[in-house]
């Protein structure tokens, strides 16, 4: 299934590298980043960043542009696994 990677600084990243992906330099909690990624026409999300807080704003942001999206969120702190539920990820992890 394509995918897009979404990442502020991609010369860190070994994907931002990889030819064969469709990468976006950008902010994953900003509203026009994830329109410009697709995110109002797309099935699917994860949601990865390394502080639960931004995994929250992304997951509550994502969820308003696209009610039928299906988000998986990565969790830093068991005790922020209600938190991303409650603000609409489908799948914990």
């Amino acid at each position: 299934m394509p995918f897009v990677v979404i990442d502020q600084d991609p010369s860190g990243s070994e994907l931002g590298r990889d030819e064969s992906m469709l990468f976006l330099e950008g902010n994953a909690e900003d509203d026009d980043t994830l329109i410009e990624a697709g995110i109002k026409e797309a099935k699917g999300l994860i949601s990865a960043l390394r502080q639960d807080g931004l995994n929250v704003f992304v997951v509550l942001t994502a969820r308003q542009l696209n009610p039928d999206l299906m988000i998986v969120a990565r969790v830093a702190e068991e005790r922020s696994i209600n938190k991303l539920i409650k603000t609409g990820a489908d799948r914990v992890i």
